[in-house]
Order: C-alpha cells, then sequence, then structure tokens
C-alpha cells in the first residue's frame, strides 16, 4: 500500500471513528478527500466539508 491509499484509507477510519463517537462535523485537507469516505459520513448524518477549502487560507483572504 502505496502513501496515498494510506491516507485515504485513514479517512475511512476516521469516518468510522468519528461516527461511533458522535461527531457532527468532518473537514478534510484538501488533496486528502476520499470519495467514499463523504460519502459514508453523510449517509450517517455527519456535515463534511470537503471542497478543498484550506481554512488557514481562507482566513489569510479576509
Amino acid at each position: 500500500m502505496n502513501s496515498i491509499e494510506k491516507l485515504l484509507a485513514a479517512n475511512t477510519h476516521a469516518v468510522a471513528d468519528a461516527n461511533a463517537e458522535g461527531v457532527k462535523n468532518i473537514w478534510m485537507q484538501p488533496g486528502a478527500e476520499e470519495p467514499q469516505a463523504s460519502q459514508s459520513a453523510r449517509e450517517a448524518g455527519i456535515n463534511v466539508i470537503d471542497v478543498g477549502a484550506c481554512v488557514p487560507v481562507c482566513q489569510a483572504r479576509e
């Protein structure tokens, strides 16, 4: 498994853990988004921010 595959698998595990803990919001780092993880989170009722918006960069633009 290469480093990209490991990162994407980590997102899937993070979503499962978040759902088990009752997390309501997840933000995925730009470049680390994983469509299946996002879909699973949304199906579990978790709000997902995965549009490639980097919070510090967006704040710096304000």
